[in-house]
């Protein structure tokens, strides 16, 4: 969302600020005399939260001299390779002035988000440099870290803070008033829902057509308002109750105020206003608007002028030791606001936890939950997380869990693999010895058979009832997205006594290369209550979240179905189901037919996924997923996942017996293979993959990549399973020998050959 009219919002802002306009008299002429008055003083890398109206990075640089200095000569830049990447010239700043610097999306750099150096060039000089870590809650930084509040042309502080708010101008349509944990006020049908409350803060009626609200920034429209007209400073209320077929006020999306959760306004899909619940709004009480500041309401006036509130006061505890892994054991002191209470089991503190009253030794894997009350004001809940006495390579996931919910006798996930038990934990992820996220969520058990395996697979489920209703982070290098509804922790499935990699050399091997859709992975090693449980990895879980974000959809608009029977997953099944009756019901031969299938699903997708498994060998084809969204094409596209039980079979029939298998779904592959125009193409891909990816070349460069991942943990793995590095090592080698020689490919054309009735020349034309 970089739109010309956040960039009007951002000049009117700009012209506020006195340190950013040329100032009477002063020459072209830099005084490098007063270059070393001038330093970066504030920079914003990741704009999550419209600072200064829009989301563009910015930097602030302050002149500290007694004397105005102009930029002519001077330039920005985070690489001094390029010292000159963007010029100041149209720039001048006054004597204990600032001047803020936005970068415009066509700036010749941009910041990281994942921290970096900034650097100020006056001529061929460093005049100045300022180094900031990873943004994690698109916050700001000065020399000191992280700052309390953005306040770009201002003092760093929180008086100027209330200064840099006084110099903003509202939207025409603002989000007023939050109501998120609602047990009281405004009942429909008897029924009590989180509200929402946007005014109209013009003096004109506003035409509510074209806006929208949402509770993920990337689905701005997920709640598209009715056409309607807002009165001058009228307000209309939204109900959050998850049931958009309530009415048109309604929305599919609930509001978490248990650790905090943003919500967004927008315009003809952009952004024009935002606000963050606060983690510690009280059950009944409202967050809303007095002009450019928010504040506490004890009493909402949803629908009504905002009342008389009141600042949070309440810190969050900070512990003197910062989470990550460690070689001994850790004292660590709690300091904050009023009395602190905390927990080391696991479970989210309440005010019947634990008291802080002296340093926690921390000398095993653990985290720690704490939150601060001061009278009737509490602090939002924070944690830190303590990985001791362990040397990994690898990522580090954590999943702090009570026991009772691991084993309990009565409520045990791990022992009670027939129940659908959900329960909170706090997740978080240490890589290179350093937190890089930490959160809580859902955590459940994953899959079918695998579930009946000692390693077993989880399920990470972003809530809001847990306070976060999706996981922000770029997570994979190969995704360009960083939002996650769900992932899934996978220990091997059901290869988890053998190579344990399997699905992911399957899945790797093909990613990019083919027009089905693969989940990314992230090999981490997971402490689960604080036990050792092996190599496991992080991975995007198949749902209409993913497909949102895959294909840039909403993701109401996406069908998503599970196994041979077409069960809808999420969305409806009745489109699909009408797709296999037409091909059941036609001569699939005819041209006109097969072009009606053709332009129904994505046939590469559908013969990408029987090429790639009949090549790989593995025959559980029961377990299959394929998707469609009404926002895009419609076409119906396939999911590739779960190849346990790849590179195992080398004397089976890969293409016959796969197409002919009743246990999976052949429907639509025969409808293909029926067309002569679909066989021509069938087997043209075929060739065409194994000269790319299906080979034995291909397979064993992937194969060296995801070994050399995870074979520093392997013996420490299979020590905790039971198993050998050895028989790892084996079943490593058994993978090779699949392919070796070119084995699989002979076995795989002979089967085509024969199943297609093909003479020599046709193969030697196809596959050369």
């Amino acid at each position: 969302m970089k739109k010309i009219s956040l960039l009007l919002v951002l000049i009117t802002v700009l012209s506020v600020f006195s340190a950013c306009t040329r100032p009477e008299g002063v020459s072209g002429t830099t005084t490098t005399e007063y270059t070393h008055k001038l330093k970066i003083n504030e920079v914003m890398a990741d704009n999550k939260n419209l600072c200064m109206g829009h989301d563009l990075d910015w930097i602030e640089i302050y002149n500290s001299g007694r004397k105005d200095v102009d930029l002519d000569s001077f330039y920005i830049t985070d690489d001094l390779e390029n010292p000159h990447a963007f010029s100041l010239s149209e720039y001048s700043i006054s004597s204990k002035g600032y001047v803020v610097v936005v970068l415009p999306d066509d700036a010749g750099f941009h910041l990281s988000s994942k921290g970096e150096t900034v650097y100020l060039i006056g001529g061929q000089k460093v005049v100045a440099q300022l180094t900031f870590p990873e943004s994690k809650n698109g916050e700001s930084f000065d020399k000191k870290g992280a700052c309390e509040f953005p306040t770009p042309g201002f003092e760093n502080s929180e008086e100027g803070y209330e200064e840099y708010l006084k110099t903003l101008t509202l939207p025409e349509l603002t989000i007023n008033e939050v109501l998120a944990s609602n047990s009281k006020y405004n009942p429909v049908n008897g029924q009590y829902y989180d509200m929402v409350e946007v005014k109209n803060n013009t003096d004109k009626p506003l035409d509510l057509t074209g806006y929208s609200f949402s509770d993920k920034r990337k689905e701005v429209e997920r709640f598209k308002f009715p056409s309607a007209i807002l009165q001058p400073g009228g307000m209309f209320i939204i109900y959050c109750s998850g049931d958009a077929s309530l009415g048109s006020n309604h929305t599919s999306f609930k509001i978490s105020s248990t650790t905090g959760e943003t919500v967004y306004l927008a315009r003809n899909g952009s952004v024009i206003d935002m606000l963050k619940v606060p983690a510690d709004l009280a059950e009944n009480e409202s967050y809303g608007r007095e002009g450019n500041e928010f504040l506490y309401y004890s009493s909402p006036t949803i629908g009504l002028p905002n009342g008389d509130g009141h600042k949070a006061a309440v810190k969050a505890p900070s512990a003197s030791v910062k989470s990550g892994s460690y070689a001994s054991a850790q004292s660590v002191e709690l300091s904050g606001d009023g009395k602190i209470y905390y927990t080391v089991d696991g479970s989210r503190p309440t005010t019947e936890s634990s008291v802080y009253v002296a340093p926690i030794l921390v000398s095993s894997t653990t985290t720690i939950r704490a939150f601060s009350v001061d009278g009737s004001r509490k602090s939002n809940p924070v944690s830190f997380t303590y990985v001791i006495g362990a040397d990994h390579k690898l990522p580090i996931v954590t999943v702090s869990i009570p026991q009772a919910y691991l084993t309990g006798a009565e409520t045990g996930i791990l022992n009670h693999i027939q129940q659908t038990f959900e329960y909170e934990c706090q997740l978080t992820l240490i890589e290179n010895g350093e937190e890089k996220f930490s959160l809580p969520c859902g955590f459940r058990l994953h899959g079918s058979g695998s579930r009946e395996m000692p390693k077993q697979n989880f399920q990470l489920r972003f809530r809001s009832k847990y306070g976060a209703s999706k996981l922000e982070y770029k997570l994979f290098d190969n995704r360009d997205f960083d939002e996650f509804d769900s992932l899934l922790l996978k220990g091997g499935s059901e290869d988890w006594s053998r190579a344990i990699m399997r699905d992911e050399l399957a899945t790797v091997a093909i990613e990019g290369a083919t027009a089905m859709y693969t989940q990314a992975y992230k090999p981490v090693v997971l402490y689960l209550g604080g036990e050792y449980w092996g190599i496991y990895y992080l991975r995007e879980r198949f749902s209409d979240d993913y497909v949102a974000s895959h294909m840039n959809v909403p993701k109401e608009s996406v069908d998503l179905l599970y196994t041979t029977g077409g069960y809808a997953q999420d969305g409806t099944a009745a489109d699909f189901s009408s797709l296999k009756n037409y091909v059941a019901t036609h001569d699939m031969s005819l041209s006109e037919n097969y072009k009606y299938l053709c332009d129904h699903i994505d046939v590469n997708s559908l013969m990408d996924w029987y090429i790639c498994r009949s090549y790989m060998g593995d025959k559980d084809t029961a377990n299959i997923r394929r998707f469609r969204s009404t926002a895009g094409d419609g076409k119906w596209r396939w999911m590739y996942f779960d190849l346990d039980w790849a590179f195992t079979l080398s004397n089976d029939r890969p293409v016959s017996g796969l197409v002919s298998d009743v246990n999976g779904e052949p429907t639509l592959i025969r409808a293909v293979l029926k067309s002569a125009e679909g066989k021509e193409a069938f087997i043209k891909r075929y060739a065409e993959l194994m000269g790319t990816i299906l080979n034995e070349k291909h397979m064993n460069e992937v194969l060296d990549t995801i070994c050399g991942q995870i074979e520093s943990e392997i013996p420490r793995d299979r020590a905790r399973w039971g198993r050998t590095t050895g028989e790892w090592e084996t079943e490593i080698e058994r993978i090779r020998s699949y392919f070796k020689g070119g084995k699989r490919d002979e076995h795989v054309k002979a089967d085509i050959k024969s199943y297609f009735g093909l003479s020599d020349a046709q193969m030697k034309s196809y596959f050369g």
